[in-house]
């Protein structure tokens, strides 16, 4: 599995610099919170760390959500 590489080791993120990173970031939160998926199965499924995925799906929800569901 490779880290995830808009979750650099620090706090900060990098995501709108990354190509597909915030529809990463869309699909974990609506995965893991609203949807109740374990972070370890969307990672599986993504191909990232399970610490990328709780840590995208914990931050700042994005507006376009809504819009999903």
């Amino acid at each position: 599995m490779r880290p995830c590489s808009c979750l650099p080791a620090g706090r900060s993120l990098r995501c709108q610099k990354e190509v597909g990173c915030k529809d990463k970031k869309t699909f974990c939160q609506i995965a893991v919170g609203k949807l109740g998926y374990s972070g370890a199965e969307v990672a599986g499924f993504l191909g990232v760390t399970t610490s990328c995925v709780n840590r995208l799906a914990a931050s700042r929800e994005v507006p376009e959500i809504s819009g999903y569901l």
